[in-house]
């Protein structure tokens, strides 16, 4: 389990607004970091066409290197440490630039 690498996680249970379900993630920690199996993920969801007015969305589409199936939104305020557990199967891996795209919306949301 690398950084970059696009999973599919189970997100339940969830809490109040918390991101739920089994959908992908992307891992965004870096590779070595964790002394305990766990791994820091940002969950894609459906894109909607307002996503693209919210800063912190990094909107993607579906390719066979990353795994999605459909356009997709990386939701970098709901990013979460899990047990490696919670990670069902590899689905691909982001590019790059797409992973910039993430981190960037990641970046935002700490105030980095």
């Amino acid at each position: 389990m690398r950084r970059g690498e696009v999973w599919l996680v189970d997100f339940a249970p969830q809490v109040g607004t918390e991101i739920t379900k089994q959908r992908p993630a992307v891992i965004v920690s870096v590779n070595g970091i964790a002394a305990f199996p766990t791994r820091l993920v940002v969950p894609f969801r459906e894109r909607k066409p307002f996503h693209s007015t919210i800063a912190y969305y990094a909107e993607m589409q579906p390719s066979p290197t990353n795994g999605l199936t459909k356009a997709s939104t990386a939701d970098c305020v709901q990013t979460k440490s899990l047990d490696q557990q919670r990670f069902i199967r590899k689905l691909g891996e982001l590019s790059p630039a797409e992973l910039q795209s993430v981190m960037d919306g990641v970046a935002l949301c700490l105030g980095l």
